[in-house]
């Protein structure tokens, strides 16, 4: 009888690093790669080997382009474009980006090609961004995934 947990499953919580890392190689020490379904956020370097050999089965994130739909809320304040102005006594307007989901080396690379190799948006497509109303601007945050870059740069 073994003395490993009944575990089918585990979630790193708080994104990659250390924690992840640690856990992925304990799994690997105990010879239980890919036996654990390891799933978390914050993409590993080494995802793509991790998704082949059954270290990962699962790993969101992606969502560094936060940042960008952050500066381009705040920029069209800055222009005083009431569509992104706060109301009084709000903390403003929000956009709920969604994180990218990758759970096989076919998406990893969809993923790598569309996300790492090339920015997901051209230079033409973040002026036009620059350009939208919120709702508009909002749409495609919230569109944005491996597809939807595809479809763009087909």
């Amino acid at each position: 009888m073994n003395s490993y947990p009944n575990m089918d499953a585990l979630i790193v919580a708080g994104g990659g690093g250390d924690p992840l890392v640690g856990s992925v190689g304990q799994l690997a020490n105990m010879g239980l790669t890919g036996t654990i379904r390891v799933a978390s956020t914050d993409f590993l370097d080494d995802l793509k080997d991790q998704l082949a050999s059954g270290g990962m089965y699962c790993e969101s994130g992606g969502h560094f382009c936060d940042p960008l739909y952050s500066f381009l809320l705040v920029y069209e304040a800055c222009k005083g474009n009431s569509d992104f102005m706060p109301s009084a006594g709000s903390y403003g307007k929000e956009i709920l980006f969604p994180y990218v989901f990758v759970s096989s080396v076919s998406e990893y690379e969809d993923y790598e090609k569309y996300f790492v190799d090339e920015a997901p948006y051209t230079d033409d497509e973040i002026k036009k961004l620059a350009e939208m109303s919120f709702d508009d601007l909002n749409s495609a945050a919230t569109a944005l995934s491996i597809e939807d870059v595809k479809k763009r740069h087909a």
